[in-house]
């Protein structure tokens, strides 16, 4: 499996149009069933996002929206050794096998920390938390900047964490639950799937540093 780094400065005509063009650096043929892309952390939907042509060498990727120089663009994808018409597996168990793959290999490991609430029952009402820890989870770490929609809208800034975490960690990713990453501790905010309405999907948990 591969990974590509680039910027949208990297993609033909000029920053903010649509339509721009990446090249890869693939020199054999790239998989459909495996192809995943991300611009500023965010995941891409074939078709509504980009379009992509297959190629033994070179494959490119079309972006739809506007696309500014300085936004980060990653592509996971595998390669064909030959180029050969096979019947894939349904393609959402392939890419979830791709995606919790991908995660674990080029992304980083934190510790998610589930928290529970207890309130006393005597006058005082005291309430206390329990944490239990998840070490090594594997997730992708995005920094927003100026051009990520949460800060547009204001309810993050620039500089804020972003965590991306496949499905199977659905039950740790709660409002109210804690992220330790970096020796620093996060509180989860908000939690969006990603697409939303598909049955393969990645977890993008919004946070705020406590």
């Amino acid at each position: 499996m591969t990974k590509e780094d680039y910027n949208g400065s990297d993609c033909t005509i000029s920053s903010g149009d649509v339509n721009r063009v990446l090249t890869l650096s693939n020199n054999t043929l790239t998989s459909s069933e495996t192809f995943q892309v991300f611009v500023e952390g965010n995941y891409q939907t074939e078709d509504t996002d980009y379009t992509v042509s297959h190629k033994v060498a070179s494959t490119t990727i079309t972006f739809l929206a506007s696309l500014y120089d300085d936004s980060p663009i990653t592509v996971f994808y595998g390669q064909s050794l030959v180029e050969t018409t096979i019947t894939p597996s349904p393609k959402s168990i392939l890419s979830t096998r791709f995606i919790q793959k991908n995660i674990n290999i080029f992304g980083n490991s934190c510790t998610l920390i589930e928290i529970a609430k207890t309130t006393g029952i005597d006058e005082y009402r005291l309430v206390t938390e329990t944490e239990t820890e998840h070490e090594n989870i594997g997730c992708y770490v995005h920094i927003l900047n100026e051009s990520d929609e949460e800060v547009k809208e204001g309810s993050f800034k620039s500089g804020d964490i972003s965590f991306w975490f496949d499905s199977s960690n659905e039950s740790y990713c709660v409002n109210g639950n804690r992220i330790t990453f970096d020796s620093k501790t996060y509180e989860i905010s908000e939690v969006q799937k990603v697409p939303p309405t598909s049955t393969t999907y990645l977890l993008k948990c919004q946070v705020k540093q406590i």
